[in-house]
């Protein structure tokens, strides 16, 4: 499969994957969680990450120690980003990532999780030139280019037990440029962000429980 069409099928996944998680929440009333991030290219190049995601299942493990009750939970997570980064003076660059997560939190709320998923990323260069085939010297409109993503990220973070699922999180991780220069080029990513819970859902649960 040629790399243009690889990531048109990546984004035609990405939209159905996005039109599913509306759906799913639509029908189980559930709001998404956002992510607000420093996400840096090999640990210095500076950028920023948004992302929004949703517990689409929850196993729920209790134990009894004395007279409490911890709970201990095991999720299965999707989300979606769209970040950027910049690498000065060579290239700027602007991706999508689509993944699934497991994410296990204890009953302190600290949690772990383990992320894969596919994505695209389109490179911006600065002025560049090109000779044409008449031997002209012509400058180059939007030069950079397109490469599938595919990205693994291992994390650890605490919720805020007040607001559920909001807290900080910490992340590494390693994407794979394909097609670059005809290979595949390994790349690191570490992301500091917080998550945050959508205001509405957290003011129904406090109705509820008074």
């Amino acid at each position: 499969m040629r790399i243009k069409n690889l990531i048109a099928f990546l984004l035609v996944s990405c939209l159905l994957v996005s039109t599913t998680m509306a759906q799913s929440n639509k029908k189980k009333k559930l709001s998404l969680d956002y992510t607000l991030s420093y996400n840096g290219n090999i640990l210095y190049n500076p950028g920023l990450l948004l992302g929004v995601e949703q517990v689409v299942r929850e196993k729920v493990k209790s134990k009894t120690v004395g007279d409490l009750v911890r709970n201990k939970y095991r999720q299965h997570v999707i989300d979606a980003k769209l970040g950027f980064y910049v690498d000065n003076p060579t290239h700027w660059a602007v991706y999508n990532n689509f993944q699934y997560s497991m994410r296990w939190l204890s009953h302190r709320n600290f949690f772990t999780q383990l992320s894969l998923g596919p994505g695209v990323m389109r490179t911006f260069l600065p002025e560049t030139y090109k000779v044409s085939d008449s031997g002209d010297i012509e400058k180059v409109t939007l030069p950079g280019r397109f490469y599938f993503t595919p990205a693994f990220s291992v994390g650890i973070g605490k919720s805020r037990k007040k607001v559920d699922r909001a807290g900080w999180q910490i992340k590494l991780h390693t994407f794979w440029l394909v097609n670059y220069n005809k290979g595949v080029l390994p790349q690191i990513y570490i992301e500091l962000g917080y998550r945050f819970k959508n205001k509405k859902q957290i003011q129904k649960k406090k109705q509820k429980r008074s």
